[in-house]
């Protein structure tokens, strides 16, 4: 069912500011990088709910009901990947506190891993989730806006 696809992360504000941008080159202290990378992740994740909600919006209702391989794929390319690319590339750029920088390069590979295993099957990503490892990884290290 297509409204599956909602149910892969999402909740959370949008009040990611760009002052946080200049936080990357510099050294963070656990609770900033916490707090940047909760700001990265409920920011995707409600553009992915708006993007997903959309193109569901944009079937007929019968597509909607049992919508098609092809379009459970369009949706995962279009609407579903692009903020959990977005997110591994934010985190990536964010500097781990010091002693961190091993949990948070396990954090970025499972995400990474994710989406690699997203790519390879796009209409699965309508009833499987496959950035559990990144949401259970970040959610050990405290970053809880990463619920995937």
């Amino acid at each position: 069912m297509a409204l599956g696809l909602l149910g892969l992360g999402g909740c959370g504000s949008d009040s990611e500011t760009d002052s946080n941008s200049t936080a990357a080159t510099a050294t963070l202290t656990k609770a900033q990088f916490v707090k940047q990378a909760d700001q990265i992740c409920r920011k995707a994740l409600v553009e992915k709910d708006e993007a997903v909600r959309e193109e569901l919006e944009s079937l007929s209702a019968q597509e909607r009901a049992q919508p098609s391989k092809g379009t459970l794929e369009e949706i995962g390319a279009t609407a579903l990947l692009p903020p959990f690319k977005q997110i591994k590339v934010k985190l990536s750029k964010l500097t781990p506190p010091a002693g961190d920088e091993e949990a948070v390069q396990a954090i970025v590979a499972k995400l990474e891993a994710g989406i690699e295993k997203a790519e390879e099957n796009l209409a699965a990503l309508s009833r499987t989730n496959p950035f559990v490892g990144a949401a259970t990884a970040a959610k050990a290290y405290g970053i809880q806006g990463c619920s995937f």
